[in-house]
């Protein structure tokens, strides 16, 4: 990943982060609707600006995105507001705000937590995850089909 590289300044932390929202981004996928826009690049490309200390804008300039992805990484509405709003929430550990979200989503909130692997060992297991998936390791699979929360 040529872009970690760039923010030498940057600790490992923040990179760990963009990859811990990439991933829940790829989980939450199947789950709901996004149309063309890759949940993963969404989640893992917001924070591409504090990695490479330069605004937003300058950043989403420079790749080709769809305009529903560029409008949620620069804060205007999107139809992928719900989806970046959900992302924090959990990320922050607002389950209130990360319940009222997945209810208007229509995704229970108990599947979308224990998806992200906060329900059984917290941020440990699902970091374990992402490490995984950076290394090239063995993909850890969502634990409910691909499909559920469609009406």
């Amino acid at each position: 990943m040529a872009v970690v590289g760039a923010g030498q300044n940057q600790t490992s932390d923040l990179a760990l982060s963009a990859l811990m929202r990439g991933r829940f981004g790829e989980l939450l996928a199947p789950r709901v609707q996004h149309g063309e826009s890759d949940l993963f690049l969404l989640c893992l490309l917001s924070l591409i600006d504090a990695m490479l200390e330069m605004p937003m804008e300058e950043v989403l300039e420079k790749i080709p995105l769809d305009h529903a992805t560029k409008a949620v990484l620069l804060g205007q509405p999107s139809v992928l507001g719900p989806v970046f709003r959900l992302m924090v929430a959990h990320e922050s550990g607002d389950w209130t705000a990360a319940a009222q979200l997945s209810a208007r989503m229509r995704l229970n909130s108990e599947d979308v937590r224990e998806t992200t692997g906060k329900r059984s060992s917290g941020r440990a297991r699902f970091q374990m995850g992402v490490k995984r998936k950076a290394r090239g390791l063995r993909r850890v699979a969502p634990l409910r089909e691909p499909g559920y929360g469609e009406p």
